[in-house]
């Protein structure tokens, strides 16, 4: 596919890591670089790794603007309950190469870390009898507000 911005074409190209689980380990976006020499570049790559159960407890990934930009590394952390999740995509859910962290796990998120977001914040939840989320107060632990959500299922 060929997009256009600023007049300037934009070529781009995911290719995607698999472990033996069927489970995304990486997803890597190429991009043709039209400013040098239209050189192919790796601008944006998040690996995924999960724990014992099969959440992503961590993600590491980078964007870059050209093929000389210097990206640093960012790192997200997350801890889970051992209970269902309200929502889980898996691997539908990585296509794009990005992170709903509530969205693609088996279980529900109770903490994550992204230092260079700054994000830091905890989750809390009550149950219902099919042990899925029915509200549950999300802590901003940096900024100490609260959001409180409510989950309805059909």
């Amino acid at each position: 596919t060929v997009y256009t911005l600023l007049d300037l074409p934009i070529v781009d190209s995911l290719v995607y890591t698999y472990d033996n689980n069927s489970r995304i380990t990486s997803v890597v976006a190429w991009r043709q670089d039209t400013q040098n020499d239209n050189e192919i570049f790796e601008f944006h790559k998040a690996i995924y790794g999960y724990d014992s159960r099969g959440n992503i407890g961590t993600v590491s990934f980078y964007f870059k603007d050209n093929i000389n930009t210097v990206a640093p590394l960012q790192l997200i952390t997350m801890r889970y309950d051992d209970k269902l999740a309200s929502l889980n995509l898996g691997n539908e859910g990585l296509i794009e190469g990005f992170l709903m962290i509530e969205s693609n796990s088996p279980n529900n998120v109770t903490f994550v870390d992204n230092p260079e977001g700054p994000d830091k914040f905890s989750i809390a939840y009550e149950y219902n009898a099919d042990s899925r989320p029915v509200k549950a107060v999300k802590t901003d632990m940096i900024n100490d507000e609260q959001i409180y959500i409510n989950y309805y299922y059909q």
